[in-house]
């Protein structure tokens, strides 16, 4: 496969991930939502490694943002649910959400393998 065809059909299939989520989103109440500052404080800890392996300094800068406000709100960290806490719905969203991002991985992979060639 060329590379242009490999290109399309990973588009595609990030197109056909985001629309999932956006109506999933919008499924879902928006109301009494508050922020995970946990998750902002993992986000910063992850992006800043990140930004100095591949010298992208926004990335390093923005991780750092990212870090200081998750840390500075921690007294309002969500403690996660447990499995078996989650209603049948969120349990099948959950593992709806994990077999996409594992599928697009291991196609990720494939793809970068097969480009190398």
């Amino acid at each position: 496969m060329e590379k242009i065809t490999m290109m399309i059909i990973l588009g595609i299939i990030i197109v056909i991930g985001l629309i999932i989520a956006i109506i999933s989103a919008k499924a879902r109440k928006k109301e009494d939502r508050k922020p995970n500052y946990k998750a902002f404080f993992i986000i910063g800890i992850t992006w800043i490694p990140i930004g100095i392996a591949t010298q992208n300094y926004f990335f390093m800068i923005a991780g750092l943002a990212f870090m200081i406000l998750g840390f500075t709100k921690k007294k309002e960290w969500k403690d996660q649910p447990k499995w078996e806490d989650l209603s049948p719905a969120e349990k099948k969203m959950k593992l709806a959400l994990i077999i996409f991002l594992s599928l697009i991985l291991i196609l990720g992979i494939v793809f970068y393998f097969i480009a190398g060639k």
